[in-house]
């Protein structure tokens, strides 16, 4: 039986935080969704195909992402309330990994000899639950816009999707031969693994991540430090595996002679399983002219490196059509990476976003949406 999900009374103390601290302030709804998904070896309509897509790597290390958070807050104040569910998940692998792996779609060996190094990281995780989030204003603020504040977000997850593989080591092509030579370590954690003897687990397992921003606004510019999904995943009895093939031992028959003896072994386990989501840190800093808004976002993915973008942006005139549909601005921004170029609309009560690196549907590797629409109470 599975033991009791320890959201529940969190969920309970976030609730008479929020009440208990928010009395006579100004109330808003905000609801909200956002997607993003990327891949630099093969194009996105690819991805959902069930045999393997064909793999075009780039130059050193390749990103595939994607995230999905459905949101909806409720704010008071300072302090903002919000059911919400997120789906993220990202694999890192080097050229020669995807080169490797492209070989053995394809059906194709090497033109001669070739060693591959294989490194791969994949993280991701899927759930819902409830985040408490509070803003703090410091010295003689009146708004985040106004000196320094910060903002800090906890988010209590119940888990229906858990995974991480990792895969490092290397393979060796010997064309005279015509065969492969493998030195592999491996180890792999999700839900929906079968191996022989497997005892029943949990159904769910739960996360704890946080938020955490620290903003510094003047009369023109701002600039913000923050770090994202900070915490534990955690899943009881979690089905993991851990893996080493080396084609290339070797060892001794009983007479003495050398004989050539490849080994595999594998290793499954079921202990609770407690690892971290993939972080992100977020430089950010923008500038308010006469002519409009320019901003630079450097974001660090743990694993992976940078990831800049660039923005512009520029306030309408009230009157007009963008007064009767309620657009007050709008501005483009660049995600250098990704390629991929985004429009942004902001109006009274909204928010639009939409990117893509392609006009056609067809050839795109990165796309981006979200919505947002505050409802004042």
């Amino acid at each position: 039986m599975s033991s009791p999900s320890p959201l529940l009374p969190l969920s309970s103390a976030l609730l008479l935080t929020l009440c208990a601290a928010t009395a006579g302030h100004a109330q808003s709804l905000e609801f909200s969704v956002q997607t993003q998904r990327h891949s630099d070896a093969t194009r996105l309509n690819e991805m959902a195909h069930k045999s393997a897509p064909p793999l075009r790597p780039r130059a050193g290390r390749n990103l595939s992402y994607e995230d999905n958070e459905l949101r909806l807050a409720y704010r008071q104040g300072s302090w903002t309330l919000s059911a919400l569910g997120r789906q993220s998940a990202a694999i890192v692998a080097n050229q020669d990994g995807l080169e490797f792996a492209r070989h053995l779609i394809d059906k194709q060996l090497p033109a001669g000899d070739r060693r591959f190094d294989l490194d791969l990281d994949y993280r991701g995780f899927a759930g819902g639950g409830l985040a408490l989030a509070r803003q703090f204003l410091f010295g003689d603020a009146k708004s985040a816009r106004d000196g320094w504040s910060a903002h800090l977000e906890v988010q209590a997850l119940s888990l229906k999707r858990l995974r991480h593989t990792e895969l490092l080591g290397s393979a060796s092509f010997n064309a005279a031969r015509r065969a492969y030579a493998f030195e592999l370590q491996g180890r792999r954690a999700q839900d929906g693994m079968d191996f022989p003897f497997q005892q029943d687990y949990a159904g769910t397992g739960w996360g704890l991540l946080g938020q955490a921003e620290l903003q510094w606004c003047g009369a023109r510019a701002c600039a913000a430090l923050a770090w994202q999904d900070l915490g534990r995943l955690v899943w009881k009895g979690l089905p993991q595996e851990a893996l080493t093939l080396n084609s290339e031992t070797n060892s001794y028959d009983a007479d003495g002679y050398l004989v050539y003896k490849p080994m595999l072994s594998g290793r499954y386990s079921q202990p609770r399983y407690s690892s971290s989501a993939r972080q992100r840190l977020q430089l950010r800093g923008h500038y308010e002219s006469d002519w409009g808004r320019s901003s630079l976002q450097l974001t660090h993915l743990q694993g992976f490196g940078w990831l800049p973008e660039l923005g512009l942006g520029w306030n309408l005139a009230p009157g007009g059509m963008s007064e009767r549909l309620g657009l007050q601005g709008w501005g483009l921004r660049w995600a250098s990476h990704e390629r991929r170029l985004s429009l942004d609309l902001q109006g009274r009560r909204w928010r639009l976003s939409w990117g893509s690196d392609r006009l056609s549907g067809t050839e795109a590797h990165s796309r981006q949406l979200s919505l947002a629409w505050i409802q004042p109470l």
